[in-house]
């Protein structure tokens, strides 16, 4: 991906004016700032390198970005990969008098990343099982990066609150983001109704919708949001049959808990333990939200 190198020296512009409407006068600021962009390769797309930018509509200083011009300016050696990659520089024009359908901005897409605390059963280099020597499994957790990616919209308003309803705590049916099926958890959808003044006598209500959405992923499984106790208990089967159930007992007889194998018979210390699935939320398509990467342009 692009890498945005900072505004270019010496290129800021600006003027401020009071212009007449009626018989109002409205105080008018323009101003352009000029941004260095290093792109990731010689082909990177136009599109991806404008993404390291203010977009156009999106709001900066008070003002709407109005218009972007991209230019590539030089051919130069990645720093990193040490390859052939462009140089370019893009001027954006910021204007305090353009006034927009707020239906007609760009959503604001946002990445971030939480911790969430998980168990640990085997080493994450060489697969070996936590346990003590003797086979019994050692309790611990980790920390496990969740990336984060935040959506916000104007939408008209009144907000559906059957949104929220039906499609909060699901997963992605279809490929999102790039994430496939499965993958993708829609956390929570938040919105707050604003009034914007779209002309000096024309105010409107639009609902601002913000979506927030928790990627999962794990080589071990197809579906990683699925919930994955031990499989281990104080009962076991008390014959082959599975007729009965036992508590569990060690050598001196008294009860204990132990590991079961997939079919709940108590797990020998020197074989893998095994783990339950669950499914803990529904999968939905979530076409009808607009919000998938192809949908707001990105």
């Amino acid at each position: 991906m692009a890498y945005l190198m900072g505004e270019t020296s010496a290129s800021r512009q600006g003027d401020k004016s009071l212009e007449k409407n009626g018989t109002v006068w409205r105080q008018r600021r323009q101003y352009s700032r000029e941004y260095t962009v290093l792109a990731d390769s010689f082909d990177e797309s136009e599109e991806s390198i404008l993404r390291t930018v203010p977009r156009l509509g999106s709001v900066l200083g008070g003002c709407i970005c109005k218009s972007v011009s991209v230019k590539e300016v030089e051919g130069v050696i990645h720093p990193r990969t040490k390859k052939l990659t462009a140089l370019w520089k893009i001027s954006c024009s910021f204007d305090s008098d353009v006034l927009l359908d707020p239906l007609e901005l760009d959503p604001e897409v946002r990445w971030s990343a939480e911790q969430e605390e998980e168990a640990l059963w085997q080493d994450v280099e060489t697969g070996e099982a936590i346990q003590t020597k003797c086979g019994e499994q050692i309790p611990i957790t980790r920390h496990r990066v969740i990336p984060v990616l935040e959506i916000k919209r104007y939408m008209e308003f009144p907000f559906n609150p059957n949104i929220l309803l039906n499609y909060t705590n699901t997963i992605n049916a279809l490929e999102f983001w790039g994430a496939p099926p499965q993958h993708a958890l829609l956390a929570s959808i938040e919105c707050d109704y604003v009034e914007i003044e779209l002309s000096d006598t024309q105010k409107k209500k639009y609902a601002h919708v913000s979506y927030r959405i928790k990627f999962k992923f794990d080589p071990h499984t197809d579906q990683p949001w699925q919930a994955s106790p031990l499989h281990y208990g104080n009962l076991t089967w008390g014959d082959g049959e599975k007729t009965f159930v036992t508590q569990i007992i060690d050598r001196e007889g008294r009860p204990k808990q132990g590991l079961l194998d997939a079919e709940g018979y108590e797990l020998g210390p020197s074989l893998e333990p095994v783990f339950l699935k669950f499914n803990q939320f529904l999968t939905k398509d979530w076409t009808s939200l607009g919000i998938n990467r192809q949908q707001i342009g990105y």
